[in-house]
C-alpha cells in the first residue's frame, strides 16, 4: 500500500489545498519536515491510531521553577518539606537555607553557568540542588563513584565554574586539578535569611540541568535538559498522577539519575514533601522502611529493582508500607509481571504506573497505569506520551510503521533535548527545517492497536545494567585506545544483563586483569565488565559482524569396588582390608570421616556427589555403583577469573545485615609456637599468605541501585602494618578476649589480624571476620604460613599469585537456583509453626536483656560411645544422633512437637575446597516432627529423614521458598531465636613445618557474648566431646541454666538407654506401606501411587531399581536380597515381604 505516500505527493502539488483530508495531510507534512516517509502497508486507520496514541493534552499553565517555588511558599511556607533523621524542615526553613546558599553561589559563579556537584545524598544535597537553579545556575550533579580523572572530564566537558563537594571530594580536586570548589558545608550559614526569590528570575529556554548518561568514547555524556521541558514534565506528573500537597515521596534515587529530578524539584511545586534516606546507609531497605514509617510516605519512585529488594529484605513490614501507598512510579528500567502483580494484591486502591523516557527527554515522557486487564494479559504496555509529546515507531529507512510492527522509537515533545554538552550527534537528533527536534531512543516498540505502545528491547549497542543505561561502544573505544589491543566486543549477557563480557584480541601479552586496571583508570565503576575474555580470533557472522552467540557459547574402566573401598580405608585410617559389604558408619565413619570421603570421591571420579550420598549408599559396594552411574556428569564451565562482584551467601548475607556489630563476627584463635627462629621471616610468610588468599582480600558493600550488598577483591596489596602485630604480655587470656571483641570492618578489606604474642612463651593469635572464613580455615591459614616459613627459610621461589577457587565456589554458589528442591521447602514452610521462635516461660529471664553468655559443661564420654554405637547401626553418623537427642529435648522444653532446628553444613565436599580459606559455611534448617516419647530408634530414623531431605533440597531452595511463600523476612529476623547445634570434628594434631612448629590451634570462644537465643556446642578433639550452651538472659535466667543443662543430659541418658533396649523396628503394615509409597513417590517423581500399581507401570526402570534398593534399605532399616525388588513391584506386595521377613528374622534370634 504505497497509496499514502502517493497522496501526500498529490496533496503537495495542489499548493496546500489537502481536500477532503486536511488531518492526514498535516499528519505527513509533519513527518516529512524530517524526512520521514510512510512504510509500506501504512494506511489512514494507523494515522487514526498514532494521533489517538499521541493525543493526551493539558492546559495546566507552566511556570518557571522559581515562580513555582514563589506560589508554593505563600501557600505552604508551615508545611513540612523535608523529613529526615536529622530533622524536618518546613518549606519556609528549606528554601531561607536554599536562597542563602544561592546567595553564596551568586558570589563565586557565573549566571547560566553549570555547577557540578559531588555530594553524598542528603539534605545538604537537597539544598544545594535548590540553591544552585535559583540562582539561575545549571545543575549537574555526577555519581560520587565516579574514577577522579573520569569526574574531571565531565567537569570539564561541561565547562562548569564551580564544583560544590564534600570535604572528601574537595581535597582531591583542589590538590591536583586546582578548579574551584565551594564545600558545601559553606554554603550551610548558621544564621539563614528568609527567602525571598522576587529578583530570582531565569527564561524557560535555559538549560535548567545537565544529566549524564554513558557515552560512546567511555566517558559519561551531558544532557541538557530545558527549563521549559522539564517544568512541563513534572506538572504533567503531578496532574496525572494525582500527588497532591498532602503527599510524601521517599528519596531512593540515585541523585544522578533522571528519575530524582522528581524528588529533589517536582514534588515541591506541588507543596508536597520528600523523605530522605542519609548519607551510605540510603541503600538499605531497612533505612527506607524507617523512613517509609517516619514520614508517612505515600508516593514510591524508582528503578523496579528497589521495590523487590524491599518487599523481600523487609518483608511483612515492607507490605504493610506499601499497602498505605497512594502511587508507586517504576521506571528505568523492566517492570516485572511477578512484582506488578504483588503490588496490586497488596495494594488494589493505590495507583501504579509504569514509566518510560530516556535522559535525552527528560526524566520519563511516556506512562502506563497497571490495570488487572495488564496481569490477565501477561505485558505491561509502555503507554501512551505526555502532553506535548510524541512517540513515532520507525524502521532503519526512516519510514512509519504501521500498528503492530515492531521499529525503533523516535520522540520530538517539549522535553527533548537538542543533543549532548558538546556533541550535537546527528544520527541520534534530527532537526526539522523550523528548529524541531526528532530523537532516536534506540528502543524497540510497536503501536499497540489497544491504543497503547508496546516495548520490545533495545536495537543499538545501549543496555540496561542495575537500572544504568550503558553505551556499549564507550567501553569498547576506551579498550581499544589501549597499545596492543586489536579487536574488541563488548556484551551483556543474562537476565538484566547481569554480566557484561568484553572479548578481546591482542598483539601482545596483555592479560585480562591489565585490561580491567587500565578501564577503571578510564570508566565508571558500573561500566566496567565484569567478565574479560582474550580470544585467539573474533568469530564472525556470514554478514561480517561479530558472531555474539559464538562468543559467548564459548575415565577409563577401573575396579570401582575397589579404588572406593581403598578410598574409604584411607579415610578412615583402617589398617584391615575393606569389602564391598562393609558399612562405612560401622567401620567408625562420623561427620569429618564422611567429608573426607566424599571429597577423595568427587576427585578420583569427577562424580557429582554430596554428603547425603553417603547415608543412602552406605556400603562401600552401593556407593561403587553410585558413583559409577553419576561419573562424568560433574562439570563447571564458568570462569571467574575476571569476574568482579560476587554475590553474598545466604548465611553471608544473614550475618552482614544482622543488627549484630562486625566484632560478633569476629573468629579467634590461638597456637603456641615451639620453634620459630626469625620473626621477620614469619612477618613476611603471613603477608604473602593474606596476600594469595582471595577470601581475606574481599570487602564488602552494598550496590548502589539495588541496595543488595556484594563483595570484591581488593585492587590494591594489603599493608604489613593493617594485619600484623607483635605484642607482649602476660595476660593471653586478656589478650583472647581483646581480640575476639575487636571489630574487623570488612567494608575497608580489613578481614584479619595475626598477632606475634611473645613473653615467657610464643604465641600466633588469629582473628578473621566470620563472613570470610569459617573454622577449618584457620587450619588452612596456619599451614600456607609455615609452608611459606619453610620455602622463604630456603630461598625458595614462591608464586604470588591467586587462585579463583573461592571465587568459583561464590559464583556456582550464586548460580545454583535449587529449583529440585523447591517443592520440599514449600511443603515444610506450608505449616507456618515451623519458624515460631520458642519460648520456655519457666526459664526466662530478663526479657528486654540482649546479653547472654556461653558455659562449657561435662557429659560422660561413655555416654557418646554408646550414642555413637546406637547410630553406626542405623547408618547414620553421631551429630545425627545428637541432633535426634536435641529434638527430644527441644519438643519437650517448649511442648511442641513441630521444631526448626539449625546447623551449620559445609560446602567443602561440593565444591573440592578442602585446602581454600574461605566461608564455606551455611545455615541448614532442619525441620524436625517428633513424638518425643516415641522410641529413640524411631525418633533417630524421622531426624535422620529430616536432615537428608533438607541436605538434599539444599539452602538455595530454602531461601527461594521463603521468599516466594513471603517468609524471608520473618526468618532474616529470627532466625536467632532457633536452636542451633554446632557439632566440630577438630584435628587436634600440631601443625609443623621444617622450620616452625605450633602446637594444635585452640578456638576461644568469649564466655561473657552469646550470639543466640540458644546454642549447643560440641567439640570432638582427640577422641573426648567437650559440651558448652550459649544462650540470652532473655530466654534462659542465669539461675536457671545449671537446670537447662541437667535437663539436657538426663534426656541424652535416656535417649540411649532407650536406643539399646530397641534396636529392632516395630511398624505395622500401614507403616511399612507408607514409607514404601513415599520413597516411590521421591524416586518416580509421582505422587499417591496406588498400592497394586506395578513398579516398572508407574515409569520405573532397571536403573532405577539400584537406587530404590539403598533407599528402601535406609528408610525401612532391613537389608533384603536385589531381586526381591522384582518378585513383589508393587507397594503392597513388597510391603508384606518386608514385614513377614522381619518376623521370621526375629523369630530365628
Amino acid at each position: 500500500m504505497g497509496g499514502i505516500t502517493i497522496m501526500l505527493s498529490q496533496m503537495e502539488n495542489r499548493n496546500g489545498d489537502s481536500g477532503g483530508f486536511p488531518e492526514t495531510y498535516e499528519f505527513l507534512k509533519n513527518l516529512s519536515s524530517w524526512g520521514i516517509r510512510p512504510a509500506e502497508g501504512f494506511g489512514q486507520e494507523d494515522i487514526q491510531l498514532i494521533k489517538q496514541i499521541n493525543g493526551i493534552s493539558s492546559d495546566i499553565p507552566v511556570f518557571t521553577y522559581a515562580e513555582y517555588i514563589r506560589q508554593v511558599l505563600q501557600k505552604y511556607g508551615d508545611s513540612t518539606a523535608i523529613y529526615s533523621e536529622k530533622g524536618n524542615l518546613s518549606y519556609r526553613e528549606f528554601f531561607s537555607h536554599a536562597y542563602n546558599a544561592a546567595e553564596v553561589i551568586s558570589r563565586y559563579v557565573p549566571e547560566r553557568t553549570a555547577v557540578a556537584v559531588l555530594v553524598e545524598k542528603s539534605v545538604e544535597l537537597f539544598i544545594s540542588a535548590n540553591a544552585i537553579v535559583l540562582s539561575n545556575r545549571i545543575y549537574a550533579p555526577l555519581d560520587n563513584e565516579l574514577p577522579t580523572e573520569t569526574a574531571v572530564e565531565c567537569i570539564r566537558a561541561m565547562n562548569a565554574s564551580a564544583v560544590i563537594a564534600d570535604k572528601e571530594w574537595s581535597k582531591r580536586l583542589k590538590d591536583k586539578y586546582q578548579l574551584k570548589v565551594l564545600e558545601v558545608d559553606e554554603l550551610m550559614p548558621d544564621n539563614a535569611k528568609e527567602a525571598d526569590f522576587r529578583e530570582m528570575s531565569s527564561s524557560p529556554d535555559d538549560i535548567f540541568c545537565i544529566i549524564h548518561t554513558s557515552g560512546s568514547t567511555g566517558r559519561p555524556k551531558g544532557v541538557g535538559i530545558h527549563q521549559y521541558g522539564l517544568m512541563s514534565c513534572l506538572s504533567y506528573t503531578n496532574e496525572i498522577f494525582g500527588t497532591t500537597s498532602d503527599d510524601c515521596t521517599l528519596a531512593i534515587t540515585n541523585h544522578c539519575h533522571d528519575m530524582s529530578l522528581y524528588d529533589i524539584f517536582g514534588i515541591f511545586i506541588k507543596g508536597g514533601s520528600v523523605a530522605i534516606p542519609y548519607g551510605v546507609s540510603w541503600r538499605d531497605p531497612e533505612v527506607w522502611a524507617k523512613t517509609c514509617e517516619m514520614a508517612g510516605v505515600t508516593i514510591w519512585n524508582s528503578v523496579p529493582s528497589f521495590m523487590e529488594v524491599f518487599l523481600r529484605a523487609e518483608g511483612r513490614r515492607a507490605e504493610k508500607i506499601v499497602g498505605k501507598l497512594k502511587v508507586i512510579i517504576h521506571g528505568g528500567d523492566y517492570f516485572k509481571l511477578s512484582c506488578a502483580e504483588r503490588l496490586m494484591r497488596l495494594n488494589p486502591e493505590c495507583r501504579i504506573f509504569n514509566c518510560g523516557g530516556p535522559t535525552e527527554t527528560t526524566l520519563w515522557n511516556i506512562y502506563h497505569r497497571l490495570t488487572p486487564e495488564d496481569i490477565e494479559r501477561e505485558i505491561i504496555p509502555y503507554g501512551r506520551p505526555f502532553p506535548k509529546t510524541e512517540y513515532f515507531i520507525l524502521n532503519e529507512n526512516m519510514r512509519i510503521l504501521p500498528s503492530e510492527c515492531y521499529g525503533t522509537m523516535w520522540v520530538s515533545g517539549a522535553g527533548t533535548a537538542s543533543g549532548y554538552i558538546g556533541d550535537i550527534d546527528k544520527e541520534k537528533f534530527v532537526f526539522s527545517a523550523d528548529g524541531r527536534v526528532l530523537y532516536n531512543t534506540g528502543d524497540q516498540g510497536c503501536y499497540s492497536k489497544e491504543g497503547y505502545i508496546i516495548f520490545k528491547g533495545r536495537n543499538d549497542d545501549q543496555i540496561k545494567r542495575n537500572g544504568k543505561r550503558i553505551e556499549l561502544n564507550g567501553i569498547k573505544n576506551t579498550a581499544l585506545n589501549f597499545a596492543g589491543i586489536t579487536n574488541v566486543v563488548v556484551l551483556g549477557d543474562g537476565e538484566d544483563n547481569r554480566d557484561l563480557y568484553l572479548f578481546y584480541t591482542t598483539d601482545g601479552n596483555i592479560e585480562p586483569a591489565e585490561v580491567k586496571k587500565l578501564l577503571k583508570q578510564h570508566l565508571p565503576q558500573y561500566m566496567i565488565p565484569n567478565i574479560i575474555k582474550k580470544v585467539d580470533h573474533i568469530p564472525l557472522t556470514n554478514n561480517g559482524k561479530p558472531d555474539k552467540k559464538a562468543l559467548l557459547l564459548n575415565k577409563s574402566e577401573e575396579n570401582t569396588v575397589n579404588i572406593v573401598a581403598e578410598i574409604c580405608r584411607n579415610c578412615l585410617g583402617c589398617e584391615r582390608e575393606i569389602k564391598g559389604d562393609d558399612n562405612f558408619f560401622l567401620l567408625g565413619g562420623n561427620s569429618a570421616t564422611a567429608i573426607k570421603f566424599i571429597s577423595e570421591l568427587r576427585k578420583r571420579f569427577d562424580c557429582d556427589i554430596s554428603i547425603h550420598h553417603i547415608f543412602i549408599y552406605p556400603t562401600i559396594a552401593d556407593m561403587a555403583n553410585f558413583v559409577m552411574a553419576s561419573a562424568k556428569k560433574y562439570t563447571s564451565n564458568i570462569d571467574v577469573e575476571n569476574s568482579e562482584n560476587f554475590e553474598l551467601t545466604f548465611v553471608q548475607k544473614l550475618m552482614y545485615l544482622s543488627e549484630f556489630k562486625s566484632a560478633d563476627n569476629t573468629v579467634t584463635a590461638y597456637a603456641q609456637l615451639t620453634a620459630v627462629h626469625d620473626k621477620e621471616l614469619l612477618k613476611q610468610a603471613v603477608l604473602m599468605c593474606v596476600r594469595s588468599s582471595e577470601a581475606l582480600n574481599m570487602i564488602f558493600n552494598s550496590d548502589e541501585y539495588s541496595g543488595q550488598p556484594y563483595q570484591y577483591l581488593r585492587s590494591e596489596n594489603v599493608d604489613i602494618n593493617d594485619i600484623f602485630f607483635e605484642v607482649e604480655t602476660n595476660d593471653l587470656s586478656g589478650l583472647l578476649r581483646q581480640e575476639s571483641e575487636r571489630s574487623l570492618p570488612v567494608s575497608e578489606g580489613k578481614c584479619c589480624r595475626v598477632s606475634l604474642v611473645s613473653n615467657k612463651e610464643t604465641y600466633l593469635v588469629i582473628s578473621i571476620n566470620h563472613l570470610v572464613a569459617d573454622e577449618h580455615s584457620f587450619v588452612i591459614f596456619l599451614r600456607q604460613i609455615f609452608d611459606c616459613y619453610d620455602k622463604l627459610s630456603n630461598g625458595e621461589n614462591i608464586s604470588s599469585g591467586m587462585k579463583n577457587a573461592y571465587r568459583r565456589y561464590l559464583v556456582e554458589k550464586s548460580e545454583d537456583d535449587g529449583k529440585y528442591g523447591v517443592d520440599y521447602w514449600n511443603r515444610v514452610f506450608a505449616d507456618r509453626s515451623y519458624l515460631e521462635p520458642f519460648h520456655m516461660e519457666r526459664l526466662e529471664g530478663d526479657t528486654s536483656s540482649s546479653d547472654g553468655e556461653t558455659i562449657e559443661f561435662e557429659v560422660d564420654n561413655h555416654l557418646i560411645s554408646e550414642l555413637k554405637k546406637i547410630c553406626a547401626e542405623h547408618d547414620t553418623t553421631l551429630f545425627t544422633g545428637l541432633l535426634a537427642v536435641l529434638a527430644v529435648f527441644i519438643t519437650r522444653q517448649t511442648h511442641r512437637n513441630k521444631i526448626l532446628l539449625i546447623t551449620p553444613a559445609t560446602d567443602r565436599v561440593k565444591y573440592l575446597a578442602e585446602d581454600t580459606i574461605g566461608m564455606y559455611l551455611d545455615d541448614m534448617l532442619i525441620p524436625a516432627d517428633i513424638d518425643a516419647n516415641a522410641a529413640f530408634a524411631d525418633i533417630l530414623a524421622a531426624v535422620k529423614d529430616s536432615y537428608l531431605n533438607a541436605y538434599k533440597a539444599g539452602n538455595a531452595a530454602m531461601q527461594k521458598s521463603l521468599e516466594k511463600s513471603g517468609l524471608y523476612h520473618k526468618y532474616f529476623k529470627e532466625r536467632l531465636k532457633y536452636v542451633f547445634l554446632d557439632f566440630v570434628e577438630t584435628d587436634h594434631s600440631p601443625v609443623c613445618g621444617k622450620n616452625i612448629c605450633a602446637t594444635p590451634l585452640v578456638y576461644y570462644y568469649n564466655e561473657t557474648q552469646a550470639e543466640r537465643n540458644i546454642a549447643f556446642f560440641i567439640h570432638h578433639v582427640d577422641g573426648k566431646y567437650f559440651f558448652a550452651l550459649g544462650y540470652k538472659y532473655r530466654c534462659i535466667n542465669r539461675e536457671s541454666s545449671g537446670k537447662f543443662i541437667h535437663e539436657f543430659i538426663a534426656t541424652l541418658e535416656e535417649c540411649v538407654l532407650s536406643g539399646e533396649d530397641d534396636n529392632s523396628p516395630n511398624e505395622s503394615i500401614a507403616d511399612v506401606r507408607e514409607i514404601v509409597r513415599s520413597v516411590w513417590n521421591e524416586l518416580l517423581e509421582c505422587s499417591d501411587i496406588d498400592g497394586d500399581t506395578n513398579f516398572f507401570d508407574a515409569g520405573g526402570y532397571s536403573m532405577l531399581l539400584y537406587s530404590l534398593a539403598p533407599a528402601l534399605t535406609d528408610r525401612l532399616g532391613y537389608k533384603f536380597p536385589f531381586v526381591k525388588l522384582m518378585e513383589y513391584p508393587t507397594i503392597n506386595s513388597f510391603s508384606d515381604y518386608i514385614l513377614n521377613a522381619r518376623k521370621d528374622t526375629q523369630n530365628d534370634v
